[in-house]
């Protein structure tokens, strides 16, 4: 159900300047539309000197997003905030009917965020003065949200992706897959269309026509899978499984690795319990130490896996034969690592924050900080910021000239 909404209220002063220029370099939960969850330019040399740091009045509910020059942070008591990250100041601040479910999502002048049950509102809002442009009624949207032009896709807690237009709000399509989503959607940017590859917790993997919602591909994994895939400059999908699995999806036709169009991807017949005949990708396997419910990092030939137990896993193949280096860090980790440079970047749940060289896992720096970190850091490429469960924010970079 769709609603529009005149106007609503809004706290504090907007100090943020909406303008066109560079598309931000970490826009999404995963970094970019792919979510190889790596930065896309990087001058970060490895350092965790403090740059600024902050106090929430509220615990971060949903990973932060970096976008037209704010950082976006929704917190559990209902608010979404926008914030410098030059100095941390709060640019302005947003209240929601419920507590915020999938984080925020800042593209250009609007800002789109969920909120949780009894409402299970999506929401878009201007910026500027607060007005809810739109507002359409979702069960449990918990998974972030994913946009690509006019197009912004939205993945249900009954099972369905959403395409809507992002500007009028209308439903250009639908799709029921079934299972939970949790995890943020990727997109593959095709020259014969668009393809978002989606997991859930059923076990499925799944690409889907971004342009139609049509099912291009699904395969079964042994497990629920609750990882955002992340896909490769070579087109390999990596994701990992609940179950303590790594996995890799590799083009092939016959027994070549190579470039498939959409018409060659293998469309199962119903039921979904029903194996696909053939298959146009061979997939990879490795079984971690224990269950996983972070989603991977790829830069070029280089995929980085973590398990609750703390450790971190390079893949130099996607084969995933044997880890180019595995390190055993010292706590719990349910965040996701991100690649910055040359660094790998990961916080536990002890509070503790590692930076890892990418092609050896030796520990560059570290920093105990105040609380558990839950979600993901994300990064401009030169900054690390990072949200603790203690409602603290911090910026980590290099203070040397």
């Amino acid at each position: 159900m769709l609603l529009f909404v005149a106007s609503c209220s809004r706290q504090g002063t907007n100090k943020l300047t909406m303008g066109e220029g560079e598309a931000a370099p970490w826009r999404f939960v995963r970094g970019g539309l792919d979510a190889q969850g790596a930065a896309a330019k990087h001058g970060f040399n490895g350092k965790l000197d403090v740059i600024w740091e902050r106090g929430l009045k509220e615990k971060p509910q949903g990973p932060l997003a970096l976008a037209n020059g704010a950082l976006t942070i929704a917190g559990a008591k209902r608010k979404v905030f926008l914030i410098d990250p030059a100095t941390g100041e709060t640019y302005t601040k947003f209240k929601n009917r419920s507590s915020p479910q999938s984080g925020g999502l800042l593209v250009d002048s609007l800002l789109y965020n969920s909120t949780s049950p009894p409402f299970n509102y999506l929401d878009c809002r201007a910026v500027s003065n607060g007005e809810l442009r739109w507002r359409s009624v979702i069960l449990d949207i918990t998974a972030p949200l994913l946009f690509k032009g006019k197009r912004l896709f939205v993945l249900g807690g009954d099972g369905v992706i959403y395409c809507f237009d992002r500007f009028s709000g209308d439903l250009i399509w639908e799709k029921r897959v079934g299972g939970k989503m949790i995890s943020a959607p990727a997109l593959e940017a095709r020259p014969d269309g668009d393809v978002l590859w989606i997991a859930n917790s059923y076990g499925w993997i799944g690409a889907y026509d971004a342009s139609s919602g049509k099912e291009l591909y699904r395969r079964k994994m042994n497990g629920a899978l609750v990882s955002t895939p992340a896909i490769a400059d070579n087109g390999t999908i990596y994701f990992s499984g609940q179950n303590g699995y790594a996995y890799s999806l590799s083009r092939k036709i016959g027994n070549r690795a190579t470039a498939v169009t959409l018409s060659e991807m293998v469309n199962p017949a119903e039921p979904l319990e029903q194996k696909p005949v053939s298959d146009t990708f061979a997939l990879a396997e490795s079984i971690l130490q224990s269950p996983s419910w972070s989603s991977p990092a790829v830069k070029n030939d280089f995929a980085i896996f973590v398990d609750n137990s703390g450790n971190v896993y390079c893949f130099d193949s996607p084969h995933l034969t044997k880890p180019l280096w595995k390190v055993q860090l010292d706590g719990a980790l349910v965040a996701s690592p991100i690649i910055v440079g040359d660094f790998v970047v990961v916080g536990l749940l002890t509070g503790k924050l590692y930076v890892l060289r990418l092609t050896t896992g030796e520990i560059v720096s570290s920093r105990l900080l105040d609380s558990p970190i839950k979600y993901s850091a994300i990064s401009d490429g030169d900054r690390i910021f990072v949200a603790t469960q203690r409602k603290s924010l911090y910026c980590f970079g290099s203070l040397s000239r």
